[in-house]
């Protein structure tokens, strides 16, 4: 224990030693007044000049606390820093002309660890060394390697970088880590390798692999709580091999570039709503045709069907499918009784994917996207006026304040996945993938029966709040028959011979 403690006081040291140095060598290039999380957020943003969303920066930085980084890009923006763009319907951050000087300014900063190693060599040598690139490579004391036991991040030992071994190297460079003096050369090079030591014996010891897991639902949703029971149940099933963070809400990745992520390897494991991808390919819709499976009985018996193609659609873009939940049936929620679907025409209509996308073109209300978070704004600022959901959405978001009437429509139970990177699954040793894949099975029968006990439980909770919960009318049902009809010929002819088998096998 007594040698642990030396290292994590030799590494608290370091850590703080290290913020002082990034603050004050930023002020010698001009920007003072500026906090050490703002000076990494300053070079994330700027490694290999490309704009960063909030996710990439917290990744690359570690970071679990987003808000920490918001203030950091508000408070950088504020200073001309930074401009903002978008990708999609999210935020990205780049330097500004302002900022690129910054950055350049830091690089060549005789007091940065290029700057004082290439000075030495200099010295000694009378030929020039590059100095430090407006990159984060330039700013990373240690370098990570993997250990031979695993592929995460826990499993990465530490080892000086060439350029900072350079300086190590540089005959009478010290290091100045305070105002007053200079620390011995001997001695920081003495802690650098003790914490390379170290950080490699403690972690391939420990070889257990950490993965993050975003998902787009908040903490009280059932599919929330059902996938942090899932990761519990792998890291018992493990032995503490595997452990999965899971990153709720959208806080880490927004839900539109979860399955995007998990296919680059920004994270390993991730859940999706699957039929958010239906443009990618009808396979991953057929769970959102309308009327075509209204009932949990038939819902199973369509996954069954689709099982196999959803598997094979997903291993072609490297993903592993682990097991998939569905929502409960779909409702209409209005500020008004819906009594016909003459009454939707005109309306504002909040959709989510494809499928609700053209529900509300046959429908002559006018699409309009809205992802979970947004729908009480949405509704309070008159954006949207109508939507079709769950009751789960609807409780969660306290429909109650911003609506008046739930129509019971039942007209489809869409479903969440939960697929895994196919070489971060691979790369897990035989009793870990084992354990993965029970831990999953299990996930998928609670998560089942879990949805079919929220669709009573959430519409009385809607009910006790004021809601009205309405039977649809026999004019509401015949409309949303047609529309059914309708979506389910175009989705098998979009889908194709394995549509027709899909159906077939459905309909047996």
């Amino acid at each position: 224990m007594p040698s642990l403690s030396e290292l994590e006081f030799g590494l608290i040291l370091l850590g703080h030693a290290f913020e002082r140095w990034m603050v004050r060598c930023v002020a010698a290039a001009g920007l003072p007044d500026v906090n050490p999380m703002e000076v990494l957020v300053l070079h994330a943003v700027a490694h290999r000049n490309r704009p960063k969303r909030l996710a990439d920066i917290c990744l690359v930085l570690s970071i679990e606390d987003t808000h920490l980084v918001t203030y950091a890009v508000k408070k950088l923006e504020g200073a001309g820093l930074l401009t903002s763009g978008r990708k999609g319907s999210e935020k990205t951050v780049s330097l500004s002309p302002k900022g690129e000087e910054v950055v350049k300014k830091y690089g060549k900063n005789p007091r940065s660890v290029a700057g004082r190693a290439g000075e030495g060599d200099r010295r000694r040598r009378k030929t020039p060394i590059r100095n430090c690139e407006p990159d984060a490579r330039a700013f990373r004391p240690l370098r990570s390697g993997r250990t031979r036991r695993s592929k995460s991040v826990a499993g990465r030992a530490l080892s000086v970088t060439p350029r900072l071994l350079a300086y190590c190297q540089a005959k009478g460079d010290g290091f100045p880590l305070n105002p007053e003096g200079r620390e011995s050369m001997k001695q920081f090079t003495a802690l650098l390798a003790g914490v390379a030591v170290s950080a490699f014996a403690v972690t391939a010891a420990s070889a257990q692999t950490k993965w993050d897991m975003p998902t787009p639902y908040g903490d009280g949703n059932f599919h929330t709580k059902n996938v942090v029971q899932f990761t519990q149940d792998v890291a018992k099933a493990t032995g503490n091999k595997l452990a999965i963070t899971v990153h709720s809400n959208g806080s880490l990745i927004k839900h539109p570039e979860i399955k995007a992520s998990v296919r680059r390897g920004v994270a390993p494991i991730g859940e999706v709503l699957i039929s958010n991808h239906q443009n990618e390919s009808p396979i991953y819709g057929v769970d959102s045709v309308p009327f075509l499976a209204t009932s949990y009985a038939a819902a199973r018996k369509l996954y069954a069907a689709q099982k196999p193609f959803l598997e094979k659609k997903l291993a072609e873009e490297g993903l592993v499918l682990l097991f998939s939940v569905p929502w409960p049936s779909q409702g209409i929620y209005a500020k008004k009784e819906i009594k016909s679907i003459d009454d939707l025409k005109g309306l504002k209509f909040r959709t989510y994917n494809t499928a609700t996308q053209r529900i509300a073109q046959l429908a002559g209300a006018v699409p309009t996207q809205i992802e979970v978070p947004d729908i009480p704004t949405a509704f309070a600022t008159n954006r949207v006026e109508a939507m079709i959901t769950s009751p789960s959405t609807g409780a969660d978001t306290k429909a109650w304040d911003y609506l008046s009437h739930f129509h019971h429509t039942q007209a489809w139970l869409p479903r969440n996945v939960v697929f895994v990177q196919k070489s971060a699954f691979d790369a897990l040793p035989a009793d870990v993938k084992a354990g993965v894949l029970k831990a999953a099975k299990e996930a998928e029968d609670r998560g089942w029966k879990a949805s079919e006990a929220e669709t009573g439980e959430k519409i009385a909770v809607m009910q006790k709040n004021g809601m009205k919960i309405i039977e649809p009318s026999d004019a509401l049902k015949k409309g949303f028959a047609e529309i059914g009809k309708t979506m389910t010929a175009e989705w098998e002819k979009n889908a194709g011979a394995d549509g027709k088998t899909i159906l077939d096998a459905f309909r047996k």
